[in-house]
């Protein structure tokens, strides 16, 4: 038996897992969206962390590109979270400081 008469070696990768790159997409979409709702805002922390993970791990599946995304959304979407819980914390400091000032607000807005 010969080198020539043995079929070819086809390479598979072993640990391909397309899945992880769409779901660090999905991860990213999801939590951009509602990054800058109050109180959702913080359980959205984890679906970032979660992103970044899945992200990385995506990274060498066949799915790169949607790997790239998904990872690039979550970390845009940390940044917009963070900026959310600073902004609404501010929000509620003043709220608690001075209530009057919020009700003059809203009888200007008639509501």
């Amino acid at each position: 038996m010969t080198v020539d008469s043995l079929p070819p070696i086809v390479e598979t990768p072993a640990n391909d897992k397309p899945g992880l790159g769409i779901a660090s997409l999905i991860l990213g979409i999801v939590s951009m969206c509602g990054s800058g709702l109050p109180y959702v805002n913080y359980c959205l922390g984890l679906t970032c962390l979660a992103g970044i993970v899945t992200g990385i791990l995506g990274l060498k599946s066949s799915k790169k590109g949607l790997a790239i995304a998904g990872l690039i959304l979550s970390i845009l979407s940390i940044c917009a979270l963070t900026a959310s819980i600073i902004f609404w914390t501010g929000v509620g400091t003043a709220l608690l400081q001075d209530p009057s000032q919020w009700q003059d607000f809203l009888n200007q807005l008639n509501y």
